[in-house]
């Protein structure tokens, strides 16, 4: 749990994401950070002001079947798996970083690879 300052001796609470594991953060559909909330919509990762009710820029991420995502400093993690067509296949995975400090939201790199993933500290774990 975290707060935000609203105004001279006001505060927001928020919540993060309901841990499984300690330190670890599983990923979610929306994420905030107390100050924006991320959601992708029609692939596009939409980043939008908490207090201005507002979308302060967009970008577009790759599609897929699912979207999930991590917030870590001013990076937001999108991960996009494809649908499991073969049963006990594991998902092909796409994990897009995108910067969101500053000034409009960019794709800064795209990983690809044949797993599921969490984030653990700094590091994206993937889980077979």
């Amino acid at each position: 749990m975290g707060a935000i300052s609203v105004g001279p001796g006001q505060s927001v609470d928020f919540s993060g994401t309901n841990l499984q594991e300690a330190g670890v953060d599983e990923s979610d559909i929306i994420k905030t950070d107390g100050e924006r909330i991320y959601v992708v919509s029609s692939d596009r990762l939409m980043v939008i002001d908490v207090l201005q009710r507002r979308v302060l820029g967009s970008v577009d991420v790759v599609d897929g079947s699912s979207v999930d995502l991590l917030v870590h400093a001013s990076s937001v993690l999108v991960i996009r798996q494809t649908p499991h067509t073969v049963p006990g296949h594991v998902p092909h995975t796409v994990v897009q970083r995108v910067e969101v400090g500053g000034g409009s939201p960019r794709v800064a790199q795209t990983l690809s690879y044949d797993a599921s993933a969490r984030l653990a500290g700094e590091l994206i774990a993937p889980v077979a």
